[in-house]
């Protein structure tokens, strides 16, 4: 096969006749098909890539791997003989803190909110874990001792409440009522001071959870001496965590309640996992309908150049070499568009991931700005099914053009 021959007259074939400017437009329009279809298709694969990665990210700084609870939702005796038994019989285990949590209502100047108090033991400061300490960006994320009546708050309960750094804030809480029934249990209230805001970028967390010292956490919820409300515990990795808590509440029995990072925020997972299917799916129809524009191109190509398909037939050249001319056509017209639209879209998820300049309601779709991944892999599936689609819509024109006779195709104008 004479490669020089072919590139030639796949030149001349690409050069649409004086009169023949709807062939031009039309390859234009597949050409720029394809291109958006690709970009389409990419930023599809980014974006549901960017939100899961963000998403388990998120989730895995703010919350624990496994909590230990009680079937009741009451306070649960502390004891280092636990946490040691869990020690040594779990190797995976990192590390493990004690939280007191309580949901309560909070006031400022402005307005009154209802929020979710946390407080780790053992930590002046926020558990390290979390990760929320890296999130505070106004204010101190160190609490000054634990016993102080300090509290740290999200960037968007700040702005409900209308709350300054410094200013005071009272915290009510109703506590469980250990009497007999019928008693009236009264709430419980404490002034706070603001030392700090933080924001994680998921406004529903910010919105709802406040951080205290666990000595304040303990005076203000009346928590026994030595009980706590949960355990915390972090694994070194997170491969096999069903089965992991699954062992763990076998080992502990009741009243002791297992639940691991999935479980806590299975809407969240499901929710990603819902996108993931049909959203590439129906992108991808976009990219498949613009490459077999190259179908429609090829047979007007055929059409167009009728005349000079029956010369190169006369002048000895195979029926083969002519199909391979017009596969070569189409599928380097795919494959060019499909470059381009890899590229331009580099360019703009590259310009998001940075700047991110497009926003989103946090409130719905849990993060204040479109999360992307740019993934080799993504764009290496996209670049493959797109040449090969284009390979395949040159297949059925390439080979039709076996049917022309050079003595009529000489004739054909």
């Amino acid at each position: 096969m004479n490669w020089q021959l072919i590139k030639f007259i796949q030149k001349g074939f690409a050069k649409a006749g004086k009169d023949s400017n709807f062939l031009k437009f039309i390859r234009a329009v597949a050409f720029f098909g394809v291109m958006l279809g690709s970009m389409a298709l990419v930023f599809s694969l980014s974006i549901l890539e960017g939100y899961e990665e963000k998403l388990y990210d998120s989730v895995e700084k703010l919350s624990a791997h496994i909590k230990i609870s009680s079937f009741k939702n009451e306070a649960i005796p502390y004891s280092e003989k636990i946490i040691q038994h869990l020690k040594n019989n779990f190797p995976e285990i990192s590390d493990i803190a004690s939280i007191i949590k309580k949901e309560a209502l909070l006031r400022s100047k402005e307005g009154v909110e209802s929020i979710a108090i946390q407080a780790y033991e053992g930590f002046g400061s926020l558990n390290k874990n979390y990760d929320i300490a890296s999130k505070v960006v106004d204010g101190k994320s160190n609490f000054s001792y634990e016993e102080a009546k300090e509290i740290i708050i999200g960037k968007k309960l700040a702005k409900k409440l209308n709350a300054k750094l410094g200013e005071d804030i009272l915290v009510f809480t109703i506590n469980d009522n250990n009497g007999a029934e019928g008693n009236f249990s009264f709430p419980s209230i404490s002034k706070f001071k603001l030392i700090g805001i933080y924001e994680t970028g998921m406004a529903q967390y910010d919105d709802i959870n406040v951080y205290v010292p666990f000595k304040a956490a303990q005076r203000l919820t009346k928590m026994p001496n030595g009980w706590v409300q949960e355990y915390s515990i972090w694994l070194e990795s997170i491969n096999n965590l069903d089965e992991i808590s699954g062992k763990m509440q076998d080992f502990l029995g009741y009243p002791f309640f297992v639940t691991n990072l999935f479980q806590n925020f299975t809407s969240i997972f499901s929710w990603i996992e819902l996108q993931k299917k049909p959203i590439p799916l129906v992108l991808g129809l976009i990219t498949i309908v613009a490459v077999f524009n190259i179908t429609t191109i090829l047979f007007i190509t055929i059409v167009e150049k009728t005349n000079s398909i029956g010369i190169l037939r006369a002048l000895g050249m195979k029926n083969k070499d002519i199909a391979f001319v017009l596969i070569f056509k189409g599928t380097l017209l795919g494959f060019l568009g499909t470059l381009f639209g890899c590229a331009l879209s580099f360019v703009l998820l590259f310009i998001q991931k940075e700047f991110g300049i497009i926003s989103l309601n946090p409130e719905i779709y849990y993060f204040d700005r479109i999360p992307v991944s740019i993934s080799l892999i993504n764009y290496l599936i996209v670049i493959l099914l797109s040449s090969f689609l284009s390979f395949l819509s040159t297949i059925i024109p390439s080979f039709s053009s076996f049917k022309i006779m050079p003595i009529k195709a000489i004739r054909f104008k």
